[in-house]
């Protein structure tokens, strides 16, 4: 559990790409894995991996079971997911897209995800995002008609990538986020 210091203040590592302010509201909050092992230094391995002058890649936040790390301010807009960097939120979770429904329900993924949902609480909140599934205009159209949380795969035209994957727990991701709306005495959406 991250304390409120940790969620409003994570430590920075900036990334080396990233574009300095945003062209659009903030409408989407995208999860992805970071293909890589979950690990006590995962999150902060791929924040200094983010600032390799080869890695022309991003996201906000990078997340394990012991670290949420900052790469990008929320102010400015992560190279994280094509066709949802100008108005979305990235969180990187230590993992793979292939891990089953059992390995998201282990001790360390359920720890990992409880400190991603803090950090969606407070996101949530700053950009008044609902708790909720975002929806695209179509396959082939990425504007948003319904604001929310996807992963990486489920932007329309994004490319290649399928993280977070098909076992990602949802909703038990989203009782989370809400159970600490709610704790904080804030309106869960």
């Amino acid at each position: 559990m991250l304390t409120e210091d940790q969620v409003n203040n994570p430590p920075y590592v900036p990334a080396k790409y990233f574009h300095v302010g945003r062209v659009k509201h903030v409408e989407l909050i995208v999860i992805h894995t970071m293909e890589a092992p979950d690990g006590p230094r995962t999150a902060e391995n791929v924040a200094h991996y983010f600032q390799e002058p080869a890695v022309e890649a991003s996201a906000h936040y990078c997340i394990d079971v012991n670290a949420v790390i900052q790469c990008v301010y929320d102010s400015n807009t992560a190279f994280a997911c094509k066709n949802a960097n100008a108005n979305g939120m990235h969180l990187e979770h230590a993992g793979y897209a292939a891990q089953t429904a059992c390995d998201w329900a282990d001790e360390y993924n359920q720890k990992m995800l409880y400190n991603s949902a803090q950090i969606a609480a407070y996101l949530v909140k700053k950009f008044n995002i609902p708790v909720q599934r975002a929806e695209f205009a179509g396959p082939n159209d990425p504007t948003v008609t319904k604001k929310g949380f996807c992963g990486h795969v489920e932007v329309p035209l994004h490319g290649s990538h399928t993280d977070p994957g098909d076992n990602f727990p949802w909703d038990t991701y989203f009782d989370m986020i809400n159970s600490i709306l709610q704790a904080n005495g804030d309106q869960a959406s």
